[in-house]
């Protein structure tokens, strides 16, 4: 059964949450608040990639058995790689957050926090279709709503070609470019060399 982004994304956003309304509470310092945040940031990254390794392919799914029993050296060095970049990504975005922290209203630091959850899809969707030269995915940052839609994105394999079918979230108001993207769907995808 394929892996619901969505879920992913979810399941960081409560961790992400439950350290927000700490902090908004005052029961946790800024520095606790951004050691908590980073933990959720990097358990949901690392379960991002690991249901998309797990989907790639058989031997994926023995990787990814793998990995649960001893962590993130069980990954290809290329998989390694691209979980290290999303969490150096979003670990750059969080300095900025907590720097930022002292000027936020708590409705905006709520606002804020909820978007690191949406960039987990973005790290599913990257490795699960590794193979193949993707030219953006949901919850990459690239749309106005920053990923914070249901829109999903699947590839349809064809030996060395693909296409790549970017579908709209069914229950929300859309961005400017989500429709857009999902009009011009599918796109034709190369094989990475």
């Amino acid at each position: 059964m394929p892996t619901n982004s969505a879920a992913l994304r979810d399941l960081t956003r409560d961790a992400l949450d439950e350290a927000t309304a700490r902090l908004i509470a005052g029961r946790m310092t800024p520095t606790a608040f951004a050691r908590q945040m980073e933990a959720a940031i990097v358990r949901g990254h690392t379960a991002a990639t690991i249901a998309g390794v797990a989907e790639r392919s058989a031997p994926g799914r023995v990787r990814a058995w793998l990995t649960r029993l001893v962590g993130p050296v069980a990954l290809s060095r290329d998989d390694r790689a691209r979980l290290a970049a999303a969490i150096g990504e979003q670990r750059r975005y969080l300095l900025g957050f907590v720097q930022a922290l002292p000027t936020l209203t708590p409705a905006q630091i709520v606002a804020r926090a909820q978007l690191y959850a949406g960039a987990v899809r973005a790290t599913y969707t990257r490795t699960r279709y590794a193979g193949w030269e993707l030219p953006f995915a949901p919850g990459d940052g690239s749309t106005p709503c920053l990923g914070n839609c249901t829109c999903t994105a699947y590839v349809d394999e064809d030996g060395d070609t693909a296409r790549y079918v970017w579908q709209l979230g069914a229950a929300e108001q859309h961005c400017t470019t989500c429709p857009t993207r999902a009009a011009g769907s599918p796109y034709r995808l190369e094989r990475r060399s």
